[in-house]
């Protein structure tokens, strides 16, 4: 007898449906069963804390397939938090969330203007700003991963520390734009 799996947005489970798999390990979540039928509200809470979607079972799910059918197409409406619209492709909303990502900050720097420097003015050459632009943006996304692996585990950020990694970024850019840009494209 086949088995009838069907992809479903984690934002979608309900109680009675039968999650045989997960875009992820078993041994990365703290389920001890491979496979079960969803009867509690925490463990929808913990399926969403560490899945995006899960493969339901229609066979051995306590609902109708209609049911799960809904839910799988409600999965592929997925609201773009930046618009405010929905989107019906989650590769196109991170594709508008990466556009948006590092290099909208480098625009935003880009925009602010120093006190006491002209226009366009360069005070280091790009080939030797390069060096501690490229260190500036690594420690920089080197930072972002770190927090948000925290966020994930339900940590606050410490600003403190995302502070020193924007700074250095800050300086750079002051030092020349150019150098930082060339950084974050490569």
């Amino acid at each position: 007898m086949l088995q009838k799996r069907i992809k479903v947005d984690t934002a979608n489970i309900t109680l009675g449906m039968f999650v045989a798999q997960l875009d992820r390990s078993w041994l990365e979540t703290p389920f001890i069963e491979r496979g079960f039928v969803v009867s509690k509200v925490d463990q929808i809470e913990l399926l969403r804390k560490f899945c995006r979607h899960v493969y339901v079972d229609v066979g051995r799910s306590a609902i109708v397939e209609k049911e799960i059918l809904s839910a799988h197409k409600r999965s592929a409406e997925v609201r773009d938090p930046f618009t405010d619209t929905f989107i019906l492709d989650r590769r196109a909303l991170r594709a508008n969330r990466a556009n948006r990502g590092m290099r909208g900050v480098v625009r935003f720097l880009q925009r602010l203007k120093p006190a006491r420097r002209d226009e366009g003015e360069s005070t280091v050459s790009t080939r030797d700003e390069a060096p501690a632009a490229a260190a500036a943006f690594g420690m920089a996304c080197e930072h972002m991963r770190e927090v948000l692996a925290g966020v994930k585990k339900g940590r606050q950020p410490n600003i403190e520390n995302l502070k020193g990694a924007v700074i250095p970024m800050v300086d750079s850019v002051m030092r020349n734009p150019s150098a930082q840009i060339a950084a974050v494209i490569v």
